[in-house]
């Protein structure tokens, strides 16, 4: 019996959880570190197909946070298109996507980007 759109969608995601990169696990366990309320590998579905956002983060302001690694080299467009695709969806309309390389996540830029974004976390208590 062939899968359908969804239950493909479902795989993958399974698969991809099951697979983190190292960066990923990397920025798992910043966002943890400061207890950041995010959703990993998020399954989301337009009208043509679906997108797994690496993760999605459950704040005000809300954000999409990409973890880009190799597999991105030269695909501008399409990661433009993906973006756009995503941000006209209703759901996302309030989100900020936002593009972390893998070499930003090793070298501690993705920290530092994050204390920006979202100051409230990084604060001492």
């Amino acid at each position: 019996m062939e899968k359908t759109y969804k239950e493909e969608a479902r795989c993958r995601v399974q698969e991809l959880r099951k697979n983190a990169t190292w960066a990923e696990k990397k920025f798992i366990a910043l966002l943890r570190k400061h207890k950041i309320p995010y959703r990993f590998q998020k399954l989301v579905y337009t009208p043509t197909t679906f997108y797994i956002l690496d993760f999605l983060t459950l704040t005000n302001p809300p954000f999409i946070l990409e973890i880009d690694g190799t597999s991105h080299i030269g695909k501008r467009v399409s990661d433009w298109e993906r973006t756009m695709d995503i941000l006209n969806l209703d759901e996302y309309k309030k989100h900020r996507l936002i593009r972390i390389k893998n070499e930003d996540v090793y070298n501690g830029k993705a920290e530092k980007t994050l204390k920006i974004l979202l100051p409230k976390y990084f604060i001492k208590k």
